[in-house]
């Protein structure tokens, strides 16, 4: 087993032979992976068993601005704009690229904010092929994409 810096496991995990996870990768209690499993396969997928184009929830402050939950740039998102953010397709939740949430979603289900925020939620319409984060097992709420299009 070859574990990255950060790599947070929770109880009762169970890893098998060759497991390979990268930097800052977190499981949650009972996940178990079999032999050989890498982190970078298990993102590519469930990137390969999105459709090829799907909605998706962006949560925004009232202005449409990022709410930068992870304190990075603040993007607007007009109606109409396809957004566009460089990134690395990866196993990292957390890196450059917009994040957003799947399609019934709300960010403090996820973690990210109080259940009491004034947030509101945009539709935004993905590609596939611009997924870079697709999740892990028992985490996939949150992706990270490279362009989106704001549909509401």
């Amino acid at each position: 087993v070859k574990l990255g810096d950060g790599v947070k496991l929770g109880d009762g995990v169970t890893l098998g032979d060759w497991v390979k996870l990268g930097d800052g990768v977190r499981l949650g209690d009972g996940v178990k992976l079999g032999d050989g499993v890498t982190s970078d396969a298990l993102n590519e997928a469930l990137i390969a068993a999105l459709p090829d184009s799907f909605e998706a929830w962006k949560w925004v402050r009232p202005n449409r601005t990022s709410p930068n939950f992870d304190g990075g740039t603040v993007v607007e998102y007009p109606f109409g704009a396809t957004i566009r953010a460089e990134g690395q397709r990866s196993d990292q939740q957390c890196a450059p690229g917009l994040h957003v949430l799947r399609a019934g979603y709300r960010p403090e289900w996820a973690g990210l904010c109080e259940a009491d925020h004034d947030l509101i939620c945009l539709r935004v319409l993905v590609r596939r092929e611009h997924v870079l984060f697709g999740g892990m097992p028992g985490n996939d709420a949150k992706l990270r994409v490279s362009d989106l299009v704001v549909l509401s």
